[in-house]
């Protein structure tokens, strides 16, 4: 789910994990749960190097950073373990 209020090039904003197990119920997420990021190109992770200074990683509780590069739309994906979810943004300029 998309943390920002909305995704504007250049300008990094911020995705959030909500796993749910098979009856719909969200899964709560940790400081050193291992969630995998990835864009398409349009969007591009973008790590926080500040959170190691607190002792966290960029992606802890599920919430990871990205930058988009283009005025159209892209897909962040996350994954945790076997389990792949996806979302479609569009940044405006």
């Amino acid at each position: 789910m998309l943390v920002d209020d909305h995704v504007a090039v250049g300008k990094r904003f911020q995705v959030r994990a909500v796993p749910r197990d098979r009856s719909g119920r969200e899964l709560e997420i940790g400081k050193w749960t291992e969630i995998t990021w990835r864009g398409d190109g349009v969007v591009a992770p973008d790590d926080d190097k500040s959170a190691g200074e607190f002792g966290l990683a960029s992606t802890s509780f599920g919430v990871h950073g990205f930058r988009a590069s283009a005025a159209s739309g892209g897909t962040v994906e996350a994954r945790l373990g076997e389990a792949v979810g996806t979302l479609r943004v569009t940044a405006s300029p």
